[in-house]
């Protein structure tokens, strides 16, 4: 089990080794987050932020009798935090999202190409269920799935999985 606390401080180790090698060519910061290109080696750190805000015209949120809410105008839907490394035709990667109370990790797995086409892939992720599902929820339209891909299939486990694709 993966507390909020612990995973920010293993994803956000590896940035310690970043103030020496900054000024190195390879580094580089964009859309993506922070990547680093050298060699065969890859690695990206990034993130995003998803919030969610509610408000009507003449709308009153106080409960009449106590004057407490009787619901939140704003929400931190999401804050995802992860790194990916990839050597030749390995990669490990992690996510995580630390306001998330018990379900702070979301992905922690390692994928070995075997050949052009099969993978490996181990540890924790999404299982392939539905194309929704297996969308980045940074990449949806909604800020929320379906009501099917998000409670009809089961969401992410441990396990081991080979995949491939096949071109005929």
């Amino acid at each position: 089990h993966c507390t909020g606390r612990v995973c920010a401080a293993v994803s956000f180790a590896g940035l310690l080794v970043v103030p020496p090698v900054v000024a190195q060519e390879g580094w580089r910061f964009g859309s993506e987050g922070l990547w680093l290109r050298r060699g065969d080696f890859r690695f990206n750190f990034g993130g995003y932020v998803q919030a969610d805000f509610r408000s009507y015209h003449d709308w009153e949120a106080g409960d009449e009798d106590t004057g407490l809410l009787r619901s939140d105008t704003a929400e931190l839907r999401r804050l995802r935090l992860g790194f990916e490394a990839r050597y030749r035709r390995l990669t490990v990667e992690v996510d995580m999202d630390p306001q998330d109370e018990g379900d702070e990790l979301k992905d922690a797995l390692v994928k070995l190409r075997l050949t052009k086409g099969l993978d490996l892939q181990v540890g924790h992720f999404k299982l392939p269920v539905s194309a929704e599902f297996l969308t980045s929820a940074a990449r949806i339209d909604f800020i929320e799935r379906a009501l099917l891909a998000t409670h009809i299939g089961p969401a992410r486990d441990w396990g081991a999985m080979l995949q491939g694709e096949r071109d005929w």
